[in-house]
């Protein structure tokens, strides 16, 4: 994804998560979401409301990857 499209914003098919809250009931619904239609994806790492790229630490992104799963 490239930093215009990142400052373009959410969409119908993009979701933004500045990080996975312990309350995975926002993500859920996200998947949910985008399971019942045309699919889409969720960038972990972005402001949502500022559209500023705050990254993940690497340590941080296997522990993400590891809850998801």
């Amino acid at each position: 994804m490239t930093l215009s499209e990142i400052q373009q914003g959410e969409s119908s098919e993009i979701e933004f998560k500045r990080e996975l809250s312990k309350n995975k009931d926002s993500l859920l619904k996200t998947v949910s979401a985008f399971s019942n239609g045309g699919g889409g994806s969720i960038i972990i790492g972005i402001d949502d409301k500022t559209h500023k790229v705050v990254g993940v630490d690497e340590i941080e992104a296997f522990k993400m990857m590891d809850a998801i799963a």
